[in-house]
């Protein structure tokens, strides 16, 4: 037998043995049975629909969303850079293609996507807790829900199960780590067939270790890289709080190459996209906004997201809502966080110091920027660096898997303590009443928001076609503008037209920003249709775009046009010359009773519209530089200018851009004011035009979109003669809601 075959052999068995021990150690009728529950879970949900799950574009076109994601450049949005798609080239996308392929219904790939995820999670978990050497056969198996069925992965699951799926491998990224450890008396006892750093080969075990464990944080994938990164600092604690330097040092020098290897695929085109890029996240959330619930107690119960608790009535996140307010969840997820400290507390847990630190560090990452009625000393600096050069990582509740696994782990060591049967009984009947508040209200409730569907209406799927027709390389534009697909027949969230058509499509919503001239322009543009002011300025803007077709989508909900109403679209539209209708699909949606002006503020349309725009300009012209005009002011003011005969199709160039440019003629606008921007409404979003001294940020919103060198030709407001204005309240305050 030759030396590579023996190793091999050698390699093969310790393998089949650490298997073999951990196949006899469990109680495979219950683990089994988990296992089943964790399968059927996500199938009491929305039984037979589509769900709004991350993206709801791999359930029905998984093929053309990858092809789109291998690429960073996407000519959506006049042309963008992509945030993280490529992130879904692994696990997520190929998952989802492989069961397509396969003719498998696309909302039963989400479900079985949802429970593969869940699977990972609990057997993550049970497996760690047992090579920790915690707890006993069945409390691992209580760990193993605790941690997979905690708050924080139930209101995650059923919306953006890629945020979950982090959490879901983190044990499975510490447990290659503990065959490089060698054996402490702290340490707990090694499995039959274990390798021991001790006695077998230093330089092969750390990299089948560091390999297996890079292998693990591959699959997070990049689909949210904050969140991959948050589950990668547990495993760092895990390396330093091993004994001894030497050690230490060994181990970090193998597994953080082989870590940034595994991510390099998503963190490079990461690093790109800052250089070049528009960076979403400050026209996400804010910091004054992510740590409004990092409570302690909400840290340990993993209620700490911010996002559970949106929606009146939690109608943004049903379940989410439910576990984080109601009465007798609060108090039995209460109950489990309890046990797990209790657990935590005991002085003979195995592996307690790297499980109380990765606790202690969680909890502190995520209460960073909370401010109780106490006060938070420090709230303005870390308000600063969490808005500032942190802001990827405000979203804080991300950090939650360092507090969940060490109460999970905390849990099975608790059920696990001998001691008065009674007692032991009481404990493990309160630990399955606790778990059981998990799972009951999952089933009953759902996992995931409302807006379910069946499939995309066949009217869409008519546009889509017959844009694909007529459309060639110019660009579509849909309206009206919404923060999210919402339609009268579901809620995808995402653009419907991505799932079905090639064509260049652009809109004003929450989900993509292209550059900052181009989201001003599109503002403008749906702030102006919305108010019914239509024009020949704003059909000319349009053609200067390149858009072809302006698509009216008459069918989308209530709850995404605030502010206004498709009857002003048509108004606008009637008062644009150049804006012919061409095609219209499905039937009419809308008023009932036009007849009564005062419940009925609009008429029924056609569920989709497709009108052309006179003139538009190919994807690419060459003009003229002699006819040059260079304005000064934000990209928006075009429609007033062309409606003042101030230019006409001669090109444009704005502020400094092609500075030492030859130009015909120059014009100063006003229109780049010093305002901010409310982060989840549109049309209704901006404040008043600021003075120079104003801050542009608050608790809801940003400064607007803009340009570093446009900043010295903003606009400010400057009040004189004025002593003092008192108003109980203003519309026009950016905390304003929509409507009032």
């Amino acid at each position: 037998m030759t030396a590579l075959t023996q190793r091999t052999s050698e390699r093969t068995g310790a393998a089949a043995a650490r298997y073999e021990t951990w196949r006899r150690s469990m109680p495979r009728g219950e683990l089994l049975l988990c296992c089943l529950l964790l399968t059927v879970l996500p199938f009491a949900t929305a039984f037979g629909d589509v769900i709004a799950d991350t993206k709801y574009e791999l359930a029905v076109n998984p093929g053309g969303f990858l092809g789109g994601a291998v690429t960073l450049w996407n000519s959506q949005q006049f042309g963008v850079l992509l945030n993280q798609y490529v992130g879904y080239l692994v696990p997520m996308g190929p998952f989802f293609l492989l069961l397509k392929y396969a003719h498998v219904a696309g909302w039963i790939i989400q479900r079985l996507w949802i429970s593969v995820v869940l699977i990972t999670a609990f057997a993550g978990t049970v497996r760690l807790t047992e090579r920790f050497g915690i707890g006993t056969q069945r409390t691992r198996l209580a760990a193993g829900l605790a941690f997979a069925l905690s708050p924080i992965g139930l209101g995650m699951l059923g919306q953006t199960s890629g945020e979950f799926l982090p959490m879901a491998l983190m044990p499975w990224i510490i447990l290659p780590l503990t065959d490089m450890r060698p054996w402490a008396p702290d340490a707990g006892a090694p499995d039959a067939g274990a390798p021991d750093a001790r006695t077998t080969g230093g330089a092969r075990l750390r990299a089948r270790a560091v390999a297996r464990s890079a292998i693990a944080i591959g699959l997070c994938s990049g689909m949210n890289a904050a969140s991959t990164l948050a589950v990668m600092l547990p495993a760092a604690i895990y390396i330093l709080t091993r004994p001894g330097s030497r050690t230490r040092v060994r181990m970090l020098a193998w597994w953080l190459p082989a870590s940034l290897l595994a991510t390099a695929s998503w963190s490079i085109p990461l690093v790109l996209l800052s250089k070049y890029g528009v960076s979403i996240v400050l026209y996400t959330e804010s910091a004054q906004v992510t740590s409004t619930t990092t409570s302690l107690l909400n840290i340990l119960r993993g209620t700490e997201s911010w996002i559970g608790y949106q929606g009146a009535n939690g109608q943004g996140r049903p379940l989410a809502y439910l576990l984080d307010v109601d009465l007798i969840p609060v108090l039995l997820t209460g109950l489990l966080t309890a046990l797990g400290l209790a657990g935590l507390a005991h002085r003979r847990l195995r592996e307690r110091r790297f499980l109380l630190w990765s606790l202690l560090c969680g909890t502190v990452i995520m209460a960073l920027a909370y401010v109780s009625s106490l006060g938070n000393p420090l709230e303005g600096p870390l308000i600063s660096l969490i808005n500032g050069p942190a802001a990827p990582f405000r979203n804080l509740w991300k950090f939650d898997p360092m507090v969940r696994l060490p109460i999970a782990a905390g849990v099975a060591h608790a059920l696990a303590v001998r001691g008065n049967v009674k007692r032991r009984v009481l404990l493990r009947l309160s630990a399955a009443v606790a778990l059981a508040v998990l799972v009951i209200p999952a089933f009953t409730t759902g996992l995931a928001s409302e807006g379910s569907f069946s499939k995309i209406p066949g009217y869409w799927v008519s546009a889509a076609d017959w844009l694909n027709t007529h459309a060639g390389n110019q660009a579509v534009l849909a309206e009206p503008g919404a923060a999210f697909a919402q339609y009268t027949w579901g809620s995808p969230e995402d653009d419907v037209l991505t799932s079905l058509t090639n064509v260049d499509v652009a809109e004003r919503d929450l989900n993509v920003v292209g550059s900052p001239g181009n989201e001003r322009l599109l503002n403008t543009i749906d702030q102006d249709l919305g108010a019914g002011d239509g024009s020949a300025g704003l059909t000319e803007t349009l053609a200067r775009m390149g858009v072809k077709y302006l698509l009216l989508r008459n069918d989308l909900s209530s709850s995404q046009t605030q502010g206004t109403y498709n009857a002003r679209y048509h108004q606008a539209i009637a008062e644009s010359p150049g804006l012919a209708l061409v095609a219209q699909f499905g039937p009419k949606i809308g008023g009932k009773t036009p007849d009564n002006a005062v419940t009925d503020f609009s008429p029924a349309y056609p569920a989709v519209q497709i009108y052309q725009v006179a003139d538009a300009e190919a994807a690419a012209v060459t003009q003229p530089a002699a006819d040059t005009v260079r304005v000064y002011g934000g990209p928006e003011s075009l429609i007033t200018l062309s409606n003042d005969d101030l230019i006409s199709d001669q090109p444009v160039l704005v502020n400094d851009d092609g500075a030492g440019e030859p130009v015909a003629g120059s014009v100063v606008t006003d229109s780049l004011r010093k305002v901010t921007d409310n982060f989840g409404e549109l049309r209704t979003n901006f404040s008043p035009t600021l003075t120079a001294t104003q801050p542009t940020t608050s608790f809801l919103s940003t400064p607007d979109y803009n340009e570093s060198s446009w900043i010295p030709y903003e606009a400010v407001a400057q009040y004189t003669g004025i002593k003092d204005v008192t108003a109980s309240m203003s519309a026009s305050d950016i905390k304003a809601f929509a409507g009032q």
